[in-house]
């Protein structure tokens, strides 16, 4: 990345080859896990350094079942270690189109029931692409807050990131997209049918990504 760091956390469990790991060694670090749970603890406890470092760190997260181990550690980090989350802010990759923020299928839902809830973050500090009326008002958000410190990523089983699909452009920024086949059908099982899986959502771009101090993937 141009402004960041990117690292790639790869467990013995992953499906990753030798191929793409090669790859990826020359756009980025990789760290290679013992299991999933060592890489789970990793990357939690680098963010709990920066939130214990810079109380008012602006974190990046992401949705889905991929970072729900590090939403737990860090809950457990909160719970047993009184990691204070009161200072930071969040910003969400991505969200539905057409789907209610209190509906339980939603990203907003998923983080409040998962993290937001638990470690004491107020609608006030936690943001969503959707809650805005353009994308470069989310883009601005962004920058007011001073940039994102650390962004956590998952890839979805077609290689994307938020809901950028393949072939996003690298320059892309916070706007609404058209969903994949595959990835609605991933998502069917969530919300009862692929028929009712919304076909477009609202997503972070490449390039805003790309600008986070740290990446985690």
């Amino acid at each position: 990345p141009s402004a960041g760091v990117l690292e790639i956390i790869i467990s013995h469990e992953g499906r990753q080859n030798s191929a793409t790991e090669s790859m990826h060694r020359d756009l980025a670090n990789v760290w290679r896990a013992v299991d999933t749970d060592a890489a789970v603890r990793a990357v939690a406890a680098e963010m709990a350094a920066l939130v214990r470092a810079h109380p008012r760190a602006v974190l990046g997260l992401a949705s889905g079942d991929t970072p729900l181990g590090v939403y737990r550690e860090l809950a457990r980090l909160h719970r047993e270690e009184a990691l204070d989350f009161s200072g930071v802010h969040t910003f969400n990759l991505d969200e539905y189109s057409g789907i209610a923020v209190d509906d339980p299928r939603s990203f907003h839902s998923a983080m409040r029931t998962h993290l937001f809830d638990i470690v004491g973050l107020p609608p006030s500090r936690t943001h969503f692409p959707d809650e805005w009326a353009t994308g470069d008002e989310f883009e601005q958000a962004i920058h007011s807050a001073g940039g994102i410190d650390y962004q956590l990523l998952g890839i979805g089983r077609n290689g994307h990131i938020g809901f950028n699909e393949p072939g996003s452009p690298i320059t892309s920024r916070t706007r609404r997209v058209a969903l994949t086949a595959v990835t609605r059908e991933d998502a069917a099982r969530t919300f009862g049918g692929v028929d009712r899986v919304p076909t477009h959502a609202v997503t972070m771009g490449v390039a805003t990504i790309r600008e986070a101090r740290r990446v985690r993937v």
